[in-house]
């Protein structure tokens, strides 16, 4: 598995375990950023209509 994961995020493998966790820690902060921010955002306008 982690030689798929190398090969697919990076040219050259990983020298250690902990390097490749990080990297796709990083990864999901980047794609997963924003996402929760506008689901607070949906749900505070939400409550806004309620009142």
């Amino acid at each position: 598995m982690d030689k798929a994961v190398d090969a697919f995020y990076r040219p050259q493998a990983f020298t250690e375990e902990a390097k490749r966790r990080n990297n796709l820690f990083e990864l999901y902060e980047r794609y997963t950023a924003g996402l929760f921010a506008v689901e607070k955002e949906r749900k505070k306008e939400d409550l806004k209509g309620r009142c």
